[in-house]
């Protein structure tokens, strides 16, 4: 490492780092509060915010590949305050939750048929077993 490597560091503690790198935050562009520039927790919270602010801002218009009045005749309503507020954490859980089902299948006749001949040899009753 240079010495200009090392200035081009900034100074946060390694938790703080950590915290950046689990947030996908380059932690150069975030200016610190404390002295000498060191980067803190609170620091990273504070860049995060301002940067979701400009996000909202900048929220981009869906592109229509085609007119829909070429299909009939188009009639436009508001959409309701709850859906429009709701979309945003809809979208969200759509893209980032994975939507996947697993099923196996297992062939348990042995089994069955085990259990069922599980006898007690003094008395001959049936002996449950609980699986």
């Amino acid at each position: 490492m240079t010495k200009k490597d090392y200035l081009s560091i900034v100074p946060a503690s390694p938790k703080a780092r950590k915290f950046a790198r689990e947030l996908g935050i380059d932690i150069n562009k975030v200016l610190g509060s404390e002295r000498q520039g060191r980067v803190t927790e609170k620091d990273i919270k504070l860049f995060i915010s301002t940067k979701s602010h400009e996000n909202i801002k900048k929220e981009e218009k869906i592109k229509q590949e085609y007119s829909h009045s070429e299909f009939g005749e188009v009639e436009v309503k508001d959409i309701p305050r709850i859906k429009r507020l709701s979309s945003k954490y809809l979208i969200n859980s759509w893209t980032n939750i994975p939507h996947v089902t697993n099923h196996d299948e297992a062939d348990i006749t042995e089994l069955e048929q085990f259990r069922d001949s599980l006898k007690d040899t003094y008395t001959g009753e049936k002996k449950k077993l609980l699986l």
